[in-house]
């Protein structure tokens, strides 16, 4: 077996969403997701810099969206910059 056939090949994950923070919570976070819909997000489903999480802060991110017992949650995977 050659050495290529065995190399684990990456894909990224998610979808490159606009968010704005509109509220926060002891422990989480309401934001505004591509202006259309909120979801909560909490502190182990976010992967960046803390400095994006202030209410009024919008910014670009690779996301998923989940959906559990009727609460939608946004997972950060990556920041990739502020809106201005």
């Amino acid at each position: 077996m050659s050495s290529s056939s065995r190399e684990a090949h990456r894909y990224a994950q998610g979808r490159i969403r606009t968010i704005e923070v509109e509220k926060i919570y002891p422990g989480f976070a309401i934001v505004l997701v591509d202006e259309k819909f909120r979801a909560r997000l909490e502190p182990s489903m976010y992967n960046g810099p803390r400095e994006y999480i202030k209410k009024g802060k919008v910014f670009r991110a690779r996301t998923t969206i989940t959906k559990i017992n009727g609460i939608t949650y946004i997972s950060i995977l990556d920041v990739l910059g502020e809106e201005s």
